[in-house]
């Protein structure tokens, strides 16, 4: 997830029979969610191509790795705190780990310039999902009118209409519920749409006081680079007395 840090270790054995001279390991670090100014406990590191490098002036056994002998190597770095999404094709962010460790010992049965070998990881960075609400008054823009004494009155209905929005980061995502409970002296009205999304209404479950608004699939960053996926229902809310000067809530979180 953003800004979670990755702690990276990186083990190595000497397999070839024979001793390896001046060897050296560099990984190479891919992803657009690295925060490469972040990187800790590692040797040399170039900003140019993003690569981390071993020799025998910060791990002394690599002047010369016996046969058979073997050890690790580590370093840690965070994600970046936000997406870097700039189109809705910005999705499924993936961090690459491509490491090469290598000598030019080369066994006396092998006819090759080098002694190789070659490692990688690859890390899937998880998307996101936000929801925010809103209760408006004056709302003509929804196309839902509103009517009633505001500032609200005791025993008296005000009409308001409910804005639930959505938005998507880095990952598509289907099979999406909302809910929320009606508090006391709430109603449902029945007036109920949707913008930028197909699908389904918010339903009401009278019997619950429950408002339920279920979406088969949202695409990856709606409400980032477009607009949010947004439900509209108005409720009417009657206060009490006991709520003079306080505050009244609308609906549950």
């Amino acid at each position: 997830h953003p800004r979670d840090a990755l702690n990276y270790q990186i083990k190595y054995q000497n397999n070839s029979g024979v001793g390896l001279q001046d060897v050296i390991l560099k990984v190479k670090l891919v992803g657009g969610m690295f925060d490469f100014s972040t990187i800790r406990r590692g040797p040399s590191f170039s900003s140019i191509n993003n690569t981390l490098t071993w020799n025998a002036s910060v791990e002394p056994k690599f002047k010369m790795l016996a046969p058979g002998d073997s050890g690790s190597v580590q370093f840690s770095i965070a994600l970046k705190d936000a997406y870097p999404i700039k189109r809705l094709s910005d999705k499924n962010y993936i961090l690459k780990v491509n490491a090469e460790m290598e000598s030019p010992t080369v066994p006396y049965f092998v006819s090759t310039d080098k002694t190789a070998a070659l490692a990688n990881l690859e890390t899937k960075v998880a998307g996101q999902i936000a929801v925010d609400a809103l209760a408006l008054y004056r709302d003509t823009v929804s196309g839902i009118s509103n009517s009633g004494p505001f500032p609200p009155k005791v025993n008296l209905p005000t009409a308001y209409t409910i804005h639930w929005q959505i938005k998507t980061f880095a990952s598509d995502f289907k099979d999406i519920e909302l809910r929320a409970f009606l508090l006391s002296g709430v109603n449902w009205t029945g007036k109920v749409k949707t913008a930028n999304v197909s699908g389904s209404l918010p339903e009401f479950n009278e019997r619950t006081s429950e408002v339920v608004w279920k979406i088969n699939r949202l695409v990856a960053n709606q409400g980032v680079i477009n607009k949010p996926a947004e439900a509209i229902f108005q409720i009417s809310a009657t206060p009490s007395v006991n709520q003079v000067e306080q505050y009244m809530p609308l609906l549950s979180e």
